[in-house]
C-alpha cells in the first residue's frame, strides 16, 4: 500500500486560511496542534501534517476503497525533521511510515505500510499551468517516460490502468505470461505534480 500528496505552498496560501478560527482544531489531533503551536514555522508544519494525512488516506483507500476522509482520525507523529526533509509515522487503521520533502515552494509526502517495506521512488514534476486535465496528463506522461527509461522498455509495453474508483496501477507487458502490475500513486496541486512507484524487487 502506498499513497502520496503534494502541496504548492503559494497556492495553499490563497486557497486555505489555516489561521482562521477553528481550522486547526477541526483538522488536527491535540498532539499535532501542539506541534503547530510550538513550531518556529507553523505553516510548514500544517502542510507537512496535511500531506502526511492525505498520503495515508490514499494508501488506505487502495485497500478498502472506502471514501471517508476524516483528517482528525488520522494521527501523525514525527520521527525526525531537518530543513529539507522529515520522517514520521501515521496511524489510520494500520501504521504507515512517511517520508516528506520540505522546500520553500512545495511540501510532498508519501506513506507506505510498515509491514510492507519496498523500493520506493519519488519524482517531483514542475507544471506550467493549473488546469486539472493538463496536470493529470503531464504526471502520467512523466511517469511512463521515467519507467520506460528505467526499465529500458519501449513505451508501447507500459501503460497506466485506472480503476473506476481512480486507483492507478502501472502495467508492464511481458513477452510471455502475465503482465507485471506495480502500485503507483499520483498527485498534483498548483504548479507541482508528483508520483511515487512501489517497485517490486524483481523489477529494478
Amino acid at each position: 500500500m502506498i499513497g502520496n500528496d503534494i502541496v504548492d505552498l503559494t497556492r495553499a496560501r490563497t486557497e486555505s486560511n489555516w489561521q482562521r478560527k477553528g481550522y486547526i482544531q477541526k483538522i488536527f489531533t491535540l498532539q499535532e496542534q501542539h506541534l503547530i503551536d510550538t513550531a518556529t514555522n507553523p505553516e510548514q508544519i500544517v502542510w507537512m501534517l496535511w500531506s502526511m494525512k492525505e498520503s495515508a488516506y490514499k494508501a488506505t483507500f487502495r485497500q478498502t476503497r472506502l471514501r471517508c476522509f476524516a483528517p482528525q482520525k488520522i494521527s501523525c507523529q514525527l520521527t525526525s525533521i531537518t530543513e529539507t526533509e522529515a520522517t514520521g509515522s501515521v496511524f489510520y487503521g494500520i501504521t504507515y511510515q512517511t517520508k516528506t520533502l520540505l522546500t520553500s515552494n512545495y511540501i510532498t509526502s508519501f506513506a507506505f505500510a510498515v509491514a510492507n517495506p519496498s523500493n520506493f521512488y519519488q519524482h517531483i514534476i514542475p507544471l506550467e499551468c493549473t488546469d486539472h486535465s493538463y496536470q493529470s496528463a503531464q504526471v502520467r506522461q512523466k511517469l511512463l517516460q521515467y519507467c520506460s527509461r528505467k526499465l529500458s522498455t519501449p513505451n508501447a509495453t507500459i501503460y497506466l490502468s485506472q480503476q473506476d474508483d481512480g486507483v492507478p496501477e502501472l502495467i508492464i507487458a511481458q513477452p510471455s505470461g502475465q503482465p507485471t502490475v506495480i502500485p503507483v500513486s499520483l498527485s498534483h496541486h498548483g504548479y507541482y505534480g508528483a508520483f511515487v512507484i512501489d517497485w517490486p524487487a524483481n523489477a529494478v
